[in-house]
């Protein structure tokens, strides 16, 4: 009986250190501020891509003949913002460095600049001296983000939507780990002269509905930073491993001591 008794030391002392290091249930919530307290008159800030170079063009061409129609729709290329050993190889048209997109009988169109929904009127316009009552769909296929850091599951993301929020991005990678800091989401965006802008979002706070941040662009990466909880528990862990091992060696060595004697 006694052995078992201070037996019980041991986990006791483990269960006691995780106790300490546990997170408020409070730091779990998002948008935890009171929603009547904010301003009605504030509007999504929603995202209209601007086709730039680079992008792979998703062109779906339909018409009377399908056959005639086959003939514009896009063929096999590479993703050029992709290093060579992980390039991803999409179907679409790839906008060259001059903001052109070559389709057959089409020949070059310059699209840089443009919208999406600017992009289908040109070609609409283009495809009616070849096709009878034509119709065109056009998407960004190569619409990525990178997430990283505090979330199930990190990694790059293929969007075929360009109006993704930065909580349908983390629903994506899972959601964020019990340890991932809410207040504190880092948002690397590459700005028009290709320099890097930073962007911290608080996810607690509803006002992040009016950050020209909450909807995603193209190439974004999302970093979510780890609570100092995390990183203080992981050291402490460490550092408190070797006492109990040691303080547990010395029990077990009292014990068996008594026992034999």
């Amino acid at each position: 009986m006694k052995f078992q008794a201070k037996g019980r030391l041991i986990p006791l002392i483990i269960i006691l250190f995780l106790i300490s290091s546990c997170i408020p249930s409070k730091e779990y919530y998002y948008f935890q501020r009171d929603v009547t307290n904010i301003d009605s008159s504030i509007t999504f800030k929603t995202y209209t891509h601007h086709i730039a170079t680079n992008d792979i063009l998703s062109i779906i061409v339909t018409s009377v003949s399908p056959e005639a129609s086959s003939y514009f729709n896009p063929p096999l290329v590479k993703d050029n913002t992709t290093d060579n050993e992980n390039q991803k190889v999409i179907q679409g048209y790839l906008v060259d460095d001059n903001g052109d997109i070559s389709i057959p009988f089409l020949g070059k169109l310059h699209v840089k600049g443009l919208t999406l929904s600017e992009t289908q009127d040109l070609l609409k316009k283009e495809l009616e001296k070849y096709l009878i009552s034509p119709s065109v769909q056009v998407r960004l296929n190569n619409f990525k983000i990178i997430i990283l850091g505090e979330v199930n599951k990190p990694g790059v993301y293929y969007l075929s939507n360009e109006n993704v929020s930065i909580t349908e991005a983390l629903a994506m990678a899972g959601d964020m780990t019990v340890f991932g800091k809410r207040t504190n989401i880092l948002v690397v965006r590459e700005s028009e002269t290709g320099k890097p802008q930073y962007q911290m979002l608080d996810i607690t706070n509803p006002q992040i509905f009016s950050s020209s941040y909450y909807f995603l662009h193209p190439n974004d990466i999302i970093y979510i930073n780890a609570r100092k909880t995390k990183i203080s528990s992981g050291d402490m862990f460490f550092r408190i491993t070797p006492i109990i091992v040691s303080v547990g060696t010395f029990l077990t060595l009292i014990l068996i001591r008594t026992k034999i004697f």
